[in-house]
């Protein structure tokens, strides 16, 4: 008896001191402080903690705060903040007909240095450029040229014969991360709502075709959810917006000038520049030229000039096409197929749905000089400032475009009255005469040169008035 009472007693000390019976299912609880110096650190502590268990395969799950690590190790971040986080880590295993025991552990990890090195590695950490950065909107000889108002001046600057120096605003981007994929945001508004990311594996990216006198706002984010501080650039004013796309030239905005009502031409509805299939040589838009036409200026529609010329009868970077011959210059008071083209144009111009555009010829110099004056001077673009607009073509590769030759033997220098730059060589420039012409044959009372280009657009291409007021609706702003 006396035996049989020891071994009972044997057997309520054993169940008092923690012995379970044995099951299939065991629970146990890691109770983790880590005391940090850092708000940002993250710490690993390793957890020693021995169980009788067979527990091969199985995973810690962290609640919120840790991240899902391998048995045995359990990775707390820390949150905003410093002092002692308390990380408490339930894990329930499976294991077969063993005895398990339920243990409860504290332990104490102190960082005299903050363990930061983890973060770092993680984070996109932006290099170049600095914040608050200003990016000068135009290259010196196109600030110089923009500065002058007086007539001769602008005839000897050209005679220095300024060519290819044309520049968008542009910035790059430079960044290091631990990761192999990125999204690069750059955007207006600082929220980047409605902001598409450009994806790219290096980690740099150039950014260009920015709008004069705006700010932008750029980060980068990486594929594996980290991200960087937002900064931003400023981009000098000016009238000018140089577009650069692979295998092109010759591209610019429409829009900037300021307009006779007050109001100013909008960016981003119009873009003028060189054909893009490599006709006689002239440029050949690439695979990232295309791309940059679609995805970031967003361009859906193709306005071809050269009616049966060019090689490619089709928008190379998708959307619609519409092949329209135009004459240049004053032959467009003479050429009935232009007064038609002109008519097709307008309705193009007054629908919503078709903008962004872009129109051009084979160098985007004379037939689409010829176009650019007849739209932005509807609009109320003055003559001096329309006559700039045509000759900054002369910074780009596509060769002179003037208002009239260069009479050099005169003391000083000065363009010729018949405002005739070339007649002859293959190549007709007449600045002058198409001014000169609209003004004289079709200008009204108001002597307005927008009222007399809307004139000779009603009266002889078949274009109302309610698509002219349209299109300086769709415009202007």
């Amino acid at each position: 008896m006396k035996r049989m009472l020891a071994c009972a007693l044997a057997l309520l000390l054993l169940c008092a001191c923690g012995a379970e019976p044995v099951g299939d299912t065991a629970t146990t609880t890691v109770a983790t402080t880590i005391v940090t110096e850092d708000a940002n650190a993250t710490t690993t502590v390793a957890d020693d903690t021995k169980t009788t268990a067979d527990d091969a395969g199985a995973t810690e799950v962290t609640e919120l705060g840790t991240e899902t690590s391998p048995k045995g190790t359990t990775t707390a971040k820390e949150p905003t903040g410093t002092g002692v986080v308390t990380v408490k880590t339930e894990t329930t295993t499976k294991t077969p007909a063993v005895i398990t025991a339920k243990t409860k552990r504290t332990t104490t990890a102190k960082t005299a240095v903050a363990t930061t090195a983890a973060a770092e590695e993680s984070a996109v950490v932006l290099l170049e450029p600095a914040d608050n950065l200003v990016i000068e909107s135009q290259s010196a000889p196109v600030k110089e040229y923009l500065s002058i108002t007086d007539e001769q001046k602008a005839a000897e600057f050209w005679v220095a014969k300024y060519t290819g120096s044309a520049q968008s605003a542009s910035f790059t981007a430079e960044w290091s991360s631990d990761g192999n994929l990125w999204r690069v945001f750059v955007s207006e508004d600082p929220t980047f709502a409605d902001t598409t990311g450009l994806l790219t594996t290096d980690t740099s990216m150039k950014i260009s075709n920015l709008i004069p006198g705006r700010t932008y706002y750029w980060k980068v984010v990486c594929t594996n959810g980290t991200e960087s501080e937002v900064r931003k650039v400023k981009v000098t004013d000016s009238v000018v917006r140089w577009i650069e796309a692979g295998g092109t030239d010759n591209v610019r905005d429409l829009g900037g000038w300021k307009t006779e009502s007050g109001k100013t031409v909008k960016y981003g509805m119009l873009y003028r520049g060189a054909c893009l299939d490599g006709y006689k040589g002239g440029p050949q838009i690439t695979e990232a030229g295309k791309r940059t036409f679609k995805d970031q200026l967003g361009i859906r529609t193709q306005l071809d000039l050269r009616g049966s010329d060019g090689n490619v009868k089709n928008n190379l970077f998708g959307g619609l096409y519409v092949n329209t011959a135009l004459n240049q210059y004053d032959y467009i008071f003479t050429s009935s197929s232009s007064k038609e083209s002109l008519g097709k144009i307008f309705r193009t111009l007054s629908q919503e749905m078709y903008y962004p555009i872009y129109f051009h010829c084979n160098a985007g110099a004379d037939r689409t000089g010829t176009l650019s004056f007849i739209i932005n001077g509807v609009l109320g673009v003055s003559h001096e400032d329309l006559t700039r607009d045509f000759e900054l073509t002369g910074f780009s590769h596509r060769g002179q475009r003037l208002r009239s030759a260069i009479d050099t033997y005169s003391n000083p220098v000065k363009f010729k009255e018949n405002g005739v730059m070339q007649s002859g060589g293959g190549n007709y420039i007449a600045w002058g005469p198409l001014y000169n012409t609209m003004m004289q044959k079709y200008g009204t009372a108001s002597g307005k040169l927008s009222d007399a280009i809307a004139n000779f657009l009603i009266t002889e291409c078949g274009v109302t008035q309610a698509q002219i007021d349209k299109v300086r609706q769709l415009m202007l702003e």
